[in-house]
This record gives C-alpha cells, sequence and structure tokens, in this order.
C-alpha cells in the first residue's frame, strides 16, 4: 500500500507541475494575443471562445494539485481509498487539462490566419 501512495504523490506532484509549467509558459502569450484580439474585435466560435475569459484562472488548477500533493503526505488521508481514488482522478484531470489548454490555445490564438487562410 505504501509503494502506491508514493505512486499517488509522484502522479499529483507531476501533473501540477505539468500544468504549472504550461500555464505559465502559455500566459506569456495569451495576455498579448487578448489585447490584439479586442482591438480588432474578433470573434470566435463558441468551442474557443472560452479561452481567454479563463486563461487567468488556470494557475488555480494547478496550485489546487499541488496542494492535494501536499495533503498525500498525512498519514490518515494517504491510507484512505476515497482519497486515493480522488488524487488519481484529480492527476488525470491536470494531465488533460494541460493538453486541453495547450490545443485550445494555440487554436484561440491562429484562428483568424486560418480563417484569412481557408
Amino acid at each position: 500500500m505504501d509503494s502506491s501512495n508514493k505512486h499517488i504523490s509522484t502522479l499529483l506532484f507531476s501533473s501540477s507541475l505539468l500544468l504549472g509549467g504550461i500555464t505559465a509558459a502559455l500566459l506569456v502569450f495569451l495576455i498579448p494575443f487578448e489585447g490584439i484580439q479586442n482591438e480588432f474585435n474578433i470573434e470566435l466560435p463558441i468551442w474557443l471562445a472560452w479561452v481567454f475569459p479563463s486563461f487567468r484562472f488556470w494557475p488555480l488548477l494547478s496550485l489546487t494539485l499541488l496542494f492535494m500533493f501536499a495533503m498525500s503526505f498525512k498519514e490518515s488521508l494517504r491510507l484512505s481509498p476515497l482519497f486515493t481514488r480522488t488524487a488519481v482522478n484529480a492527476s488525470f484531470f491536470g494531465f488533460g487539462c494541460a493538453i486541453t489548454f495547450v490545443l485550445s490555445s494555440f487554436l484561440a490564438i491562429y484562428w483568424p490566419v486560418i480563417q484569412q487562410t481557408s
């Protein structure tokens, strides 16, 4: 059981680190492009319209995973099957969010270019 708990802590930490790194890198690019999109009044489709209003809240997901990682060292939580299941699900959700954030940010930035060439 202890080996499984080490893997859960590693999973939570790697998910938090990946999501935090991707979020920090994307914040550098999304802030200027938000101004450009607002200046030229570019409308994004509904499936991409969520990127610019929500990207400032993405670090909260990483901090939540980091908090869960810190809580995974507490003995009473570490042995709980509910916490174990929740931690695994949260870490996979973090990995999925990281992939989604990269793809949707890329599409939101280049959507006007894609529309001009087609």
